[in-house]
């Protein structure tokens, strides 16, 4: 039996650079990404985009916006998990056409989940609805970081960047989408003077209350 994911998520570390002598394989990337496809969200409707970026031309532009950090440039992959702009009666019938696909199901007997979710978006604000959405990215952003960490890939969480300059890099804007987060996914180096700290957390008993 493998160790347990507690045991992974104590390995884990957000690097500050990476080896760039190793590269993540093709296989395990799309394990990761697909980990991450199948990660919860508020009525299932997953809000989200992942871009990949393997391109070292657009990960040194990424690193221009996002104030030269050096895991944009030294990570094999960057993820940039994006949300869209505006999720509204289409977003949610192609969610219904996804279930009919997946569940065989009749459309008509989706009509109070859709008119449910609908009813629920149409109270918040537009601002409201991209920090709900904004709010689903994170949970995946979770899930990524703990299929990596079952790997022993490093993956490094960055929210210092301008989210307009990744958005106008990455072309996001014209998909109705916005960035969120960004993930550098690599191989950690012994020249990361952070390895050698411990990991900090606040107690179990700190933490966890039971009632």
């Amino acid at each position: 039996m493998g160790q347990s994911l507690t045991q992974d998520m104590l390995w884990r570390k957000s690097v500050k650079m990476f080896d760039q002598s190793k590269s993540i394989s093709d296989v395990d990337m799309r394990d990761i990404l697909e980990a991450t496809r199948l990660s919860a969200s508020s009525f299932g409707l997953q809000p989200w985009k992942m871009v990949v970026v393997s391109s070292e031309d657009l990960k040194a532009k990424l690193a221009d916006a996002g104030y030269r950090q050096k895991q944009f440039t030294t990570a094999s992959y960057v993820v940039v998990l994006a949300t869209y702009a505006q999720i509204d009666e289409v977003y949610v019938e192609r969610f219904m056409q996804q279930i009919v696909k997946d569940r065989g199901v009749k459309r008509s007997e989706l009509d109070d989940y859709a008119q449910a979710i609908n009813t629920v978006l149409k109270q918040k604000s537009e601002r409201e609805v991209v920090d709900w959405s904004s709010r689903q990215v994170y949970i995946a952003l979770g899930t990524l970081l703990a299929a990596a960490a079952q790997k022993k890939i490093d993956a490094s969480p960055m929210e210092g960047f301008d989210a307009d300059a990744f958005d106008e890099i990455l072309k996001l804007k014209s998909a109705g989408l916005c960035s969120i987060v960004a993930v550098g996914l690599g191989y950690r180096t012994k020249d990361d003077e952070y390895l050698a700290m411990d990991k900090v957390r606040f107690s179990y008993d700190d933490i966890v209350e039971a009632l």
